[in-house]
């Protein structure tokens, strides 16, 4: 697992957005990853050494809005196309001439909708060369809406100390995502945490989940015209048959693969196939 980098941050016309930087000088092929919803740029961190291991890249790992490092925003704005702005202002900061952008759950929707926007010229940043989408459907079920709506509290759950945050919230996750090894996820659990003079808690902003509306994104998807690779947890209950389907014929330069033992946090629990699932893509459109 790669140790995390240095914290760095764009401020201005926009909500303070935190980032970190592996790999290769400014001027090489970049790779952008956003995480989903609850989540942290931690996420990627077990596969980030085994990425740059083969590849000549600029990896950036990025928090998106209300989540990690990055500033909570109010009114609360937490859908694709306020994602997608944020995106456009990472890639403005970044100046990458070739890049892709890689997402997560509800990153996967945010890098869909600013790939859709610079498709349609609307963005002040060429487009991406290239996308891969990670474990969601493109029309979220009405159910994983609710899901999140309806547990906003729990975020701002105050615990005594660490350990006790860390073993509450992974016993949580390991409800729907059995299999991920215990320290690794526990290390991710850590890294989301913050020390408050009541507590440990969330760096998440509860507003991420009681506000999240992530719409349709099927009427996007024939914008996307860039290579495309949709990657999906073989025992993961986010993504379903239905959505692959829409996927494929929806996005017009598509493939689509299954790691076939992942949850949904398969970017943690098998972070080697992962990153050969994503090298073998990015060597053909990103690099050749």
């Amino acid at each position: 697992m790669s140790a995390p980098g240095e914290t760095l941050f764009i401020e201005g016309n926009g909500p303070r957005i935190a980032y970190e930087v592996h790999g290769a000088d400014p001027g090489a092929p970049t790779l952008i990853l956003a995480h989903g919803n609850s989540s942290h740029r931690g996420l990627w961190r077990p596969m980030v050494g085994r990425l740059l291991g083969v590849l000549d890249v600029r990896v950036v790992l990025v928090d998106m809005r209300g989540h990690g490092e990055s500033e909570h925003v109010r009114p609360p704005a937490y859908d694709p196309s306020d994602h997608a702005s944020d995106l456009e202002r990472v890639v403005r900061h970044l100046s990458s001439a070739r890049y892709a952008v890689i997402g997560h759950s509800a990153g996967a929707l945010a890098v869909t909708a600013f790939a859709a926007r610079c498709a349609r010229e609307t963005m002040t940043v060429p487009p991406p060369a290239a996308l891969v989408w990670i474990d969601i459907d493109p029309c979220v079920p009405a159910w994983q809406v609710e899901f999140f709506n309806t547990r906003a509290d729990t975020v701002g759950r105050l615990y005594p100390d660490a350990d006790s945050a860390v073993r509450a919230l992974v016993k949580g996750i390991q409800k729907t995502n059995a299999g991920i090894r215990e320290d690794v996820l526990s290390n991710f659990v850590a890294e989301g945490l913050k020390q408050t003079p009541a507590g440990f808690m969330l760096k998440l902003d509860p507003q991420t989940y009681a506000t999240w509306s992530p719409g349709d994104l099927r009427p996007l998807l024939p914008l996307v015209n860039i290579p495309a690779l949709v990657l999906r947890g073989g025992s993961s209950i986010v993504s379903s048959d239905q959505g692959v389907a829409e996927l494929r014929a929806g996005l017009p330069r598509v493939t689509c693969a299954v790691v076939e033992a992942g949850s949904h946090y398969f970017p943690l629990d098998h972070p080697v196939e992962t990153a050969e699932l994503l090298v073998d893509f990015l060597r053909g459109e990103l690099l050749g």
